[in-house]
């Protein structure tokens, strides 16, 4: 149900700039890895795996494929 709902989803543009958003909040937190201390790194590894795993649900790399602007 969930892949049927993002399959839906997939065709509207805003869609795309809202996984953008998320790409963006990984690029974030991997960025804050570099300054950050032990008990952070702990905390923004699993922020960047959970982003992860909603960027390939999402399948990123086809849908700015098919809306390049975002």
């Amino acid at each position: 149900m969930l892949q049927d709902d993002i399959e839906t989803l997939r065709h509207h543009e805003a869609f795309a700039s809202f996984v953008q958003q998320i790409v963006q909040m990984r690029e974030d937190c991997i960025q804050d890895l570099h300054k950050a201390d032990i008990e952070v790194i702990q905390q923004t590894s699993g922020r960047i795996l959970a982003l992860d795993e909603i960027i390939e649900l999402c399948d990123w790399e086809s849908l700015s494929a098919r809306f390049p602007n975002n």
